[in-house]
């Protein structure tokens, strides 16, 4: 009877020190903070002549790409936070910035008017025939 006791005993301390005690210090462990989400955010400025200056203020990315929403785009690293546009049309346009880090993203959009454009100016380097100079 008494050696069946210290085996139980025995049994129960070994099944505390490998089972039941690692398993409260794995739950007890503070979990690692997760990895922050990029989020997207710009500021703009226009300018003359259609030319708009773009600020990306957008936190914990690694990728920016950029949609002007006249078929022009650009993809820039992180580090490139100030970048200049030239609209060809005066006009309103959706501008679509999609940041990424790892496997995560976020986009914004925002719509912005261009008002700067000027007409188009025709430069000829000789003026063709019958065409006078002014």
């Amino acid at each position: 009877m008494k050696l069946t006791q210290n085996m139980t005993k025995h049994f129960l301390r070994t099944l505390f020190i490998f089972a039941v005690l690692p398993s409260l210090l794995i739950l007890s462990c503070k979990k690692d903070d997760p990895i922050p989400s990029p989020k997207a955010e710009f500021t703009y400025e226009v300018q003359n002549n259609g030319f708009v200056r773009f600020n990306n203020q957008s936190v914990n990315n690694t990728k920016s790409i950029w949609n002007y929403g006249d078929g022009e785009s650009d993809n820039l690293l992180e580090y490139d936070t100030d970048h200049i546009h030239r609209f060809t049309r005066n006009g309103t346009s959706q501008i679509t910035l999609k940041v990424t880090k790892d496997n995560l993203q976020d986009v914004i959009v925002k719509s912005i008017s261009v008002n700067t454009v000027n007409g188009t100016l025709l430069v000829y380097r000789s003026f063709p025939r019958g065409m006078v100079g002014i």
